[in-house]
């Protein structure tokens, strides 16, 4: 469309001596029309048919030319054909109310066909404008598809270099992990045997350094783990399908069935937890490192009381982790959530990952975690997740279970 209004020729411009001949030959025109009806009457309109010729005149020129028709209209029509013929004047009333009419109705003609012209030029100045405003719209537009189209390879090839960065970087970190924990089982391997080998006997028989080792490498791999661990949640596609959490709660239950063990815990489940929109392996580590922090934080002397439900909380699902332990200040509870944060009493063990990875699991699965306490008053930690449809019971629930 843009490119058809371009092709239109564009109107010529007559020059002034073509105009003025143009209107001059539109007043023989009109001189010979009343010329040929004279038969009927010498005063019969002898200015009226000399307004075509002034309305003419306005439409291929101006101002100039049709006060010019006009002028030359009047004394035509006075000169031959109002009596005495050949004659200029006497203006008789008569005369004079033919002349106002002849002048009224030719200026009035000119004038309206002047507006009409001068918005007919408006309008093609707006058209033009608009034609050039479509036509620098189109060639924006192309330049915006051009620059969407490279933009997109770029961010295509930046994905794909990313990837193989990534890649290449898990590798380099398994390998690592591979390399850092090799060494310690082989310190922990030697610290046993030196134990069990030379325990009985003096003067090692009180001394306690080998387990000092076994410990001191038992924490560092667990620290490698958990690196490991916190380093996977930050990459990789976890799609979300309909999760039942009462099958990650028994499998953590079931990792941590020796914890519970010596610690003489009692866990309590109500079943059965609300079903969540998630990925299975995030919830499993959010439920393992919540329930693990409850068993870890007991009050001193008291066996660990963890207490695991759901509620539905609109369009979400909030399934809580409390306990009975030492609780913590409110003030920390965003602190507690961040890497290698701990409680100040540092008799309890652990080197501040637990949460934190927690934390980044519930957060790449579209979730949210969060926690209320008080000192010595225990704590409450809770997951936010989506909803996801219920499945049909095929079995009456089962009362809560106390492990």
């Amino acid at each position: 469309m843009v490119n058809m209004l371009r092709m239109r020729p564009a109107r010529r411009s007559h020059g002034p001596a073509a105009t003025y001949i143009a209107a001059l030959t539109s007043l023989l025109l009109c001189l010979g029309i009343r010329e040929s009806l004279t038969f009927l009457g010498q005063d019969y309109v002898p200015f009226m048919f000399f307004s075509p010729a002034v309305l003419f005149s306005a439409w291929i020129g101006g101002l100039g030319p049709v006060w010019l028709t006009w002028a030359l209209g009047l004394l035509l029509g006075d000169y031959l054909f109002t009596g005495p013929r050949y004659v200029i004047g006497p203006f008789g009333p008569q005369q004079i109310d033919q002349i106002l009419a002849y002048s009224f109705n030719s200026f009035l003609g000119a004038y309206l066909i002047l507006r009409l012209k001068a918005h007919g030029k408006s309008l093609e100045r707006e058209v033009a404008t608009r034609i050039q405003i479509q036509a620098q719209l189109v060639s924006t537009q192309t330049e915006l598809r051009h620059q969407a189209t490279s933009l997109e390879q770029t961010v295509q090839e930046r994905t794909r270099d990313m990837q193989q960065t990534i890649e290449h970087l898990q590798g380099i970190l398994y390998h690592l992990a591979h390399d850092l924990r090799a060494p310690l089982r082989t310190m922990s391997g030697f610290a046993s045997l030196i134990k069990s080998r030379w325990a009985p006997r003096e003067p090692l028989a009180d001394l306690t350094w080998p387990d000092f080792i076994i410990e001191a490498a038992a924490r560092l791999d667990t620290l490698i783990s958990d690196l490991l661990e916190f380093g996977r949640l930050g990459y990789g596609n976890l799609p979300l399908t309909s999760v039942d959490p009462e099958k990650e709660v028994s499998a953590v239950l079931k990792d941590l069935a020796y914890q519970i063990e010596q610690s003489h815990a009692s866990i309590t489940v109500d079943s059965p937890l609300l079903t969540v929109l998630a990925h299975p392996r995030p919830l499993y580590l959010g439920l393992l490192n919540l329930t693990s922090n409850a068993l870890k934080f007991a009050r001193p002397g008291l066996p660990p009381e963890v207490h695991i439900w759901s509620e539905s909380v609109g369009p979400q699902v909030k399934i809580h982790v409390d306990d009975k332990g030492i609780g913590f200040p409110p003030e920390q509870t965003t602190r507690i959530f961040k890497l290698f944060e701990r409680l100040e009493d540092q008799s309890y063990q652990g080197h501040g990952m637990g949460l934190a990875i927690a934390e980044k699991a519930i957060s790449r699965i579209g979730g949210v975690i969060g926690a209320s306490s008080e000192p010595g008053k225990g704590s409450s930690f809770w997951l936010l997740l989506p909803k996801a449809q219920p499945r049909a019971p095929s079995s009456p629930s089962p009362p809560p279970r106390t492990q």
